[in-house]
């Protein structure tokens, strides 16, 4: 009788410790022989190739999107810490609750009753403190039975920013509720529905630069891209004119680093082989050279599962080319 399938997919995580131990391995050293110190030089080699990867191609897995509710006159857009560039960028305009709507603030939670259903797509708040728990975003149409409608994770929130976030499930309810736990006071608390979206265009220093009024107030029609240290801040213009436009941006983020040898990676599964032999040749200098693998033999084995890695990193969107032929006369 053969053995019953696991109905499992995806549950192993492969760690550091795990990647690290099976690099040396196949770099030729002998297990036992494995210090500590060559643990922490590959940690070290391991950053610096995810840094290598990110800029060879497009990993999809490290495209995310961030919102920014703009002020008045705001010229500058700091991009998330850990920006490696920005693919898109986008201007978005929403109908936003105001001091009209009855807002209910109790610890832990906070309340809108938007007096009839509306399909609500942004959530705007500030809160006081961020611990380890999420946000937890419910709707009701009589506010007193309420429906999940979506959980923010705690490290996507922040005590000393404001928080934006476009929701993935539209939700039309009457009354929208935000709640966690830890004795966190919420304010600020705002909805946003009916947006429309416009795509700005990037432009060059050299025609940011010869812009003869960069302070000029409108609605965001471009942007500059700045490279900073920490990623990009973006020069925007004109600069906006109204509190209820939002900066969309969608990015390409470094992948995490790592610092400890029971972390996850941030990899997917497909990955792991590609990144085992792509330390290994990093590595293979360390091991001694009476079990030392060839750094060529490595080398090969680097760039074959590389590549079979980076060939499944597409949409498969697909399209379609339509040649324009007609006769040419004079």
């Amino acid at each position: 009788m053969s053995a019953a399938l696991s109905k499992t997919y995806g549950g192993t995580n492969f760690t550091v410790d795990d990647v690290i131990r099976s690099a040396f391995l196949e770099a030729g050293a002998i297990s036992s022989l494995i210090t500590a110190e060559m643990v922490n030089e590959g940690i070290s080699h391991l950053n610096r190739l995810f840094g290598v990867w990110v800029q060879r191609g497009v990993l999809l897995w490290t495209r995310e999107k961030t919102a920014v509710r703009l002020h008045v006159g705001q010229r500058v857009v700091p991009s998330p810490t850990g920006t490696n560039k920005i693919l898109f960028a986008y201007r978005r305009n929403c109908t936003f609750t105001d001091d009209t709507y009855s807002h209910t603030y109790n610890p832990d939670e906070a309340i809108i009753d938007l007096g009839e259903s509306k399909r609500v797509t942004d959530l705007y708040f500030t809160m006081s403190s961020v611990g380890q728990n999420n946000v937890v975003v419910e709707g009701s149409a009589d506010g007193i039975s309420y429906f999940a409608v979506q959980t923010i994770p705690y490290y996507k929130l922040s005590s000393t920013e404001e928080n934006y976030f476009i929701l993935d499930n539209v939700a039309e309810y009457q009354y929208i509720k935000i709640s966690t736990t830890g004795g966190v006071t919420f304010s600020g608390f705002e909805l946003g529905w009916s947006p429309t979206d416009l795509i700005l265009n990037s432009i060059s220093l050299d025609i940011y630069e010869s812009l003869p009024n960069k302070s000029f107030l409108g609605r965001p029609l471009q942007y500059w891209p700045e490279r900073t240290v920490d990623g990009y801040s973006l020069y925007l213009w004109p600069v906006p004119s109204t509190a209820n436009i939002v900066l969309v941006t969608t990015f390409r983020r470094q992948i995490a680093d790592v610092n400890a040898l029971y972390q996850t990676l941030d990899i997917p599964r497909t990955w792991y082989d590609a990144l085992v032999y792509g330390l290994a040749h990093r590595i293979v200098h360390m091991v001694p050279q009476q079990t030392r693998r060839d750094a060529g033999e490595l080398l090969g084995l680097a760039d074959k599962h590389l590549a079979i890695a980076y060939g499944d990193e597409a949409d498969m969107t697909p399209f379609y080319i339509s040649p324009y032929i007609r006769p040419y006369t004079r």
